[in-house]
This record gives structure tokens, sequence and C-alpha cells, in this order.
């Protein structure tokens, strides 16, 4: 399948879930099931007092490399090397000199990780249904720290790493299929960085 068609329609795919059902936003009492929080995820309450507000769990810091190399690996284990060229090129210096987190300059290698990402979440939990996929340009500005010269590598209130220097992609606006460039994801200085996924709970199979 055309690459470009596979990010538009995996962005459809998990955008199209209702994100105001999310399990996690009640009681364990009323949904009647408990998930435990995954590993390298931190909790993000929904806001009080805001319509359509909902929670979610982002990851704690960025994309590392070594989970990338991981991610690779597992490409070259299946054969798919045309996906592993791309996600390679998409690098921007060898994976071998990157320091502790991925910095990439092709945003359809973010989406090739969220396919990769649900596929283990669904593994170690085979009875729940999951949204996962790349943070919205709304949900970042929700959780950063401010972007202030001298703070760096510090966590926001909620838990979240804030690494002002790396710059990271986000998604800014639902891709239109009537468009061929409709997706964007935007890096406000370059266009390369690091990257960080969320994802929730929608409920039990």
């Amino acid at each position: 399948m055309n690459t470009k068609l596979l990010f538009i329609f995996t962005i459809l795919f998990v955008t199209s879930l209702n994100q105001n059902v999310f399990g996690q936003d009640k009681s364990k009492k009323e949904r009647g099931w408990f998930f435990p929080q995954p590993k390298g995820f931190v909790y993000i309450p929904s806001e009080q007092n805001v319509e359509n507000s909902y929670s979610f769990y982002c990851l704690e810091e960025p994309v590392k490399t070594k989970d990338f190399k991981i991610f690779i690996k597992t490409l070259v284990d299946k054969g798919d090397t045309q996906l592993k060229t791309i996600c390679n090129n998409s690098l921007t210096k060898p994976i071998e000199n990157m320091g502790k987190y991925v910095i990439i300059n092709n945003p359809i290698v973010i989406t090739a990780y969220v396919n990769y990402m649900r596929g283990i979440l669904e593994k170690e939990n085979p009875d729940f249904i999951f949204n996962i996929r790349p943070i919205t340009a709304k949900e970042w500005k929700r959780i950063q720290v401010q972007d202030e010269p001298n703070v760096k590598n510090v966590k926001s209130e909620y838990g979240v790493y804030f690494i002002p220097e790396l710059g990271e992609f986000y998604l800014s606006q639902l891709p239109n299929p009537n468009e061929k460039e409709s997706y964007n994801f935007l890096y406000p200085k370059n266009n390369s960085g690091g990257f960080r996924l969320v994802m929730s709970v929608i409920g039990k199979k």
C-alpha cells in the first residue's frame, strides 16, 4: 500500500474513535473494570468544568532511541525491508550516533510506530480496546511546561518531561481524504524532531 495512503488511513481510523467515552474517565465501579497504567506513560486527567475534556495517557518522555532500535529490529525480523528503509532514511543521523531520543524527519514513521505500539499493547492486554495515536496540538499545549529559555528537561505538573531543545512532532489537524497533502504534523522550528504518543482505553472487548 502506498505509504501516504497508509498514513492517512491510520490517522482517520484512530481519530474516528469517540474521545468522549474514554473508559478511564469513569470510576472503576461505573465501568466495571480496571486498567493498570501502562509502563512509560503518565495519566492526564480530564479538565474540570471544561466541556468535552477527556483523560488520556501520554508517554512520559519522547520515544527513546533504544526503543526505536527494537522497533527497527522487529521490521527486520518480519522481513519488511521497505518500511525498514523508510524508517532508517527518516533518521537525522545514524541511529548509533543518536542521543537519548530518536529524531526523525518523516511523519510517516510515526504512523508505523503507532501500529507497532498498538500491537504490543493489544498483546499484553488482549481484553481491552485501545486508541493510540500521535499527540495533538491541543493536548501538547495542555501538558507542556512553558517554553522558557532556562527551562530544560523538567517535568510538567502532570509528570511529562518537557525538552524544548528537542522539539516534537504533533498532530495539528485531522486529514481530509480529498486533499493529497492534507495531513499536517508540525514542528515549530525545523522539519525534524522527536515525537511522543498518547493512548486511551476505550473499554473491554
